[in-house]
């Protein structure tokens, strides 16, 4: 299931904005401070299948080998979301895939909706922040997946 949303995050105003907001920074204990976001959101799925990543296409990839899309209702702490850059939703063709995939997160919280949905993701090589789903940059795209964790 994907869900069409509105980022609030300018590209360009990052910092000024995480305050507003409510973006916590986050302790960094996942990763290291050169990895990115699918490396902090897949690190166990990737060691449980000896999986090395080399970018968000891999991130999907694996994904969708060894995980399946949920709807938000039934997401879990713990679960992964994606984001993608979505262009046409009336399109039959437009579907999130590897090649729209700019981002990847882990749920914290969630209550069942998007809106009530906190995740914990690392912004490219920057920090770890703990923000509601729409509260990251808007680089990342305009539509979300929720994977179910694996086991």
């Amino acid at each position: 299931m994907t869900y069409a949303i509105e980022l609030t995050i300018d590209n360009s105003e990052v910092d000024e904005q995480i305050e507003c907001n409510n973006i916590e920074k986050i302790k960094n204990a996942r990763c290291k401070e050169f990895e990115v976001c699918y490396d902090y959101a897949l690190k166990d799925i990737a060691k449980k299948f000896k999986r090395r990543l080399w970018g968000c296409e891999d991130g999907y990839y694996l994904l969708e080998e060894f995980s399946s899309q949920i709807k938000i209702e039934n997401a879990k702490v713990g679960d992964i979301i994606t984001y993608h850059d979505i262009n046409d939703f009336d399109s039959e063709y437009e579907k999130p895939c590897s090649g729209n995939c700019f981002h990847f997160g882990i749920i914290a919280e969630t209550d069942g909706t998007i809106e009530g949905t906190i995740i914990n993701s690392k912004w490219g090589e920057d920090n770890v922040y703990k923000t509601k789903i729409c509260n990251v940059v808007t680089l990342y795209g305009n539509a979300v997946v929720i994977w179910k964790q694996v086991n």
